[in-house]
């Protein structure tokens, strides 16, 4: 019980708060404290005041004090958890968030904002179920419905995004983020006509989006719809020189063949939204054992820990690495689909982490505290990826390797994994990274992959059983006008010939009629649909020919083609996407396959169309290769990564910094 005198010191304190005389009420209220520290009303005050001048440690300890005293106190709860938000420290708040919602179960700001904790440490699905608890009970509240989409496209579920984005748009038509994340969802869920005319609706109507240039010039790829695109890449680059935000890395890498112009994306890139954070946390790495019984830690970073290409191309390497020199562990945050291939993957590491539940500091702290020396990151900007993570510095040696053929424009990233072919040495100034050059070829590579044998023939393929098959597997993002022209002069020269595509709807429309434009018969385009690991190994046997892209060529794609007796046709790019092919065709000993100019892909692929003999001799030399030459030999690739890493660590132990490194 207040003394007379305190209690009136705690009623001015009131009075010069509702004044405005925040001086004066806090100088009251810890007067009041200095004689009733547990006194709830002069607690409560403190805490807001202190909230009010955005001093949230102390509004923090003020309000955790009157909650204490007074446990039903709902806005007491919602207050000291939106303190701990302003903190960084999700977790506290998710808590208290839980606790006013507990009291006052239709508490909107508490449901909407118990949201945003859990997404900000990657708890989506709990962040859906708020943000869906706060649109019951205000279902007008745009930004609500805005939330509940993020949250829905961050778990894949792009129909339900869109229905939100819409919704939200009803509200508030103006709205240019939701009008942004509807043309994206659309994209995403490969809905590509839509996409577009969202797209150019939003432009349309002056709306600045970021990425939306970029995101329209990938629609229309994936879509083979090309009537306006060069119009919109020449928009491109001109967005790209004034330094806005208007496409991806790895968007980019489809559309430029210009190591320079990516380099100065990526700069940007970077810098706007995977800054250096502080602390570096790189203060006390000199603890790290990196030799004897503790070896070097390695971890590797993807989100492709499941049935995809890296985990294919990685999975012999992380069995072989020598466990005399190195532990490897595997820092996952991407889905488990419950695969085989997820199984062979986590039992292939001696420590496998799912990072998915936390942000990217808590990651970084995570790996920080196994003591990992090398942190290799397989995602880079590709989709999925979290270069949020290494932005912490959470390993005194960080690196970018498979999954982003092109820099990170990242100081924090010390080398880039490649190889003479994909970075030759006038190149490597494009490169904000070190290069550390593998001897034969950058593609990790094994002899693991299995195709299925159900026995099917050519004809099960919708594939002419007497025809000559070029084939292009690769995704058809990679796919431009360019390259299409190309083929089409193939198959009007070799009338019977037939392009044999991976495909979607609005692709095979779109490409019909470009060939129908060419003189080309529609039905001499076949596609492909999407299918198991397996089966689609089995199925590319059945082609004669893989035809690479440019500027873009296929990587996994064209050692699964080499790998099932199928050649592939190269055009060298000027940048690391369009390198690949040569670095993987020198690495299996088939030089004769690499061209340097489109006229000379042409010819190559048409000397062994029009000369089986010679085909059949090319064939029969890549099969004696794939068990011979260097491409496939995971035990050789092993050792020589692990001497670059050697390399790595010798570099920083010796304080001589990271240094170009070719073995």
């Amino acid at each position: 019980m207040l003394s007379n005198a305190l209690l009136s010191q705690l009623k001015s304190a009131y009075a010069l708060h509702e004044a405005g005389q925040q001086m004066k009420a806090k100088d009251a209220g810890s007067k009041v404290l200095a004689e009733a520290p547990s006194n709830f009303d002069a607690l409560k005050l403190m805490g807001f005041i202190a909230g009010g001048e955005n001093d949230f440690a102390a509004a923090a300890d003020y309000l955790a004090r009157a909650v204490r005293v007074k446990p039903d106190f709902v806005e007491g709860w919602y207050y000291l958890a939106t303190s701990h938000l302003k903190l960084n420290d999700a977790h506290r708040a998710i808590a208290c968030f839980e606790a006013a919602i507990k009291l006052y179960p239709k508490f909107f700001e508490a449901r909407h904002d118990l949201g945003l904790a859990l997404a900000s440490v990657n708890q989506f699905d709990r962040a859906r179920q708020a943000f869906d608890a706060a649109c019951a009970i205000r279902p007008d509240s745009a930004e609500a419905w805005l939330n509940l989409g993020i949250a829905l496209g961050k778990l894949g579920k792009y129909p339900a995004e869109i229905a939100c984005c819409r919704k939200v748009l009803q509200l508030a038509p103006a709205h240019a983020v939701a009008a942004g994340n509807l043309a994206t969802a659309l994209l995403q869920d490969k809905q590509f006509e839509e996409a577009i005319a969202a797209y150019r609706d939003n432009f349309a109507r002056g709306l600045e989006i970021d990425f939306a240039r970029g995101n329209l010039v990938y629609a229309q790829l994936h879509a083979g719809a090309w009537d306006r695109i060069a119009a919109d890449i020449a928009d491109l680059h001109a967005d790209i020189q004034a330094g806005k935000n208007c496409v991806e890395p790895f968007v980019f890498a489809a559309i430029s063949d210009s190591p320079a112009e990516q380099m100065k994306l990526a700069l940007q890139y970077a810098a706007a939204h995977y800054p250096a954070q502080e602390p570096a946390l790189a203060d006390d790495f000199d603890r790290i054992d990196w030799t004897g019984a503790g070896k070097i830690r390695i971890a590797y970073l993807s989100a492709d820990f499941h049935a995809h290409a890296t985990a294919i191309l990685m999975l012999e390497i992380f069995r072989r690495h020598d466990r005399a020199r190195f532990q490897v562990v595997g820092i996952s945050f991407g889905p488990d689909d419950g695969s085989d291939l997820r199984n062979e993957i986590v039992a292939a590491f001696d420590e496998f982490i799912d990072v998915r539940g936390l942000n990217d500091a808590d990651a970084a702290a995570l790996i920080r505290s196994r003591d990992i020396a090398i942190a290799v990151d397989l995602k880079g900007y590709t989709a999925e990826a979290r270069p949020g993570i290494l932005a912490y510095r959470p390993a005194p040696i960080q690196v970018n390797y498979l999954g982003h053929p092109a820099t990170m424009g990242a100081g924090y990233i010390d080398y880039l994994i490649a190889d003479r072919f994909t970075v030759p040495p006038q190149e490597e100034m494009f490169y904000t990274e070190s290069i550390a050059l593998m001897p034969d070829t950058y593609q990790a590579n094994g002899r693991n992959r299995q195709p299925a044998k159900s026995g099917r023939a050519r004809g099960d393929y919708g594939l002419p059983a007497d025809a000559f098959v070029f084939c292009s597997f690769n995704n058809p993002y990679k796919n431009n006008p360019c390259i299409f022209a190309v083929w089409m002069s193939l198959l009007e020269q070799l009338p019977r010939s037939v392009l044999w595509l991976l495909g979607n709807p609005v692709l095979e429309k779109n490409l019909r009629l470009e060939a129908a434009r060419r003189g080309i018969a529609s039905e001499r385009l076949i596609f492909a649909p999407r299918v198991s690991q397996a089966d689609y190994l089995e199925r590319l046997a059945h082609a004669d020919l893989f035809l690479d892209s440019l500027p873009y060529g296929a990587h996994t794609t064209a050692s699964d083609a080499l790998w099932m007796n199928v050649p592939v046709i190269t055009c060298v790019g000027s940048a690391f996407p369009g390198r690949v092919g040569q670095s993987i065709l020198h690495a299996i000993d088939l030089p004769e396959l690499i061209a340097h100019s489109l006229d000379e892909y042409r010819e190559l692929a048409l000397s062994y169309a029009l000369d089986p003999g010679k085909l059949a001799a090319l064939r029969e030399k890549l099969r004696r290769h794939a068990d011979s030459a260097p491409l496939f030999d995971a035990a050789r690739f092993t050792r020589n990564l692990e001497t670059l890493y050697e390399k790595m660590a010798g570099n920083h132990r010796s304080g001589a910094g990271r240094q170009r490194i070719a073995i």
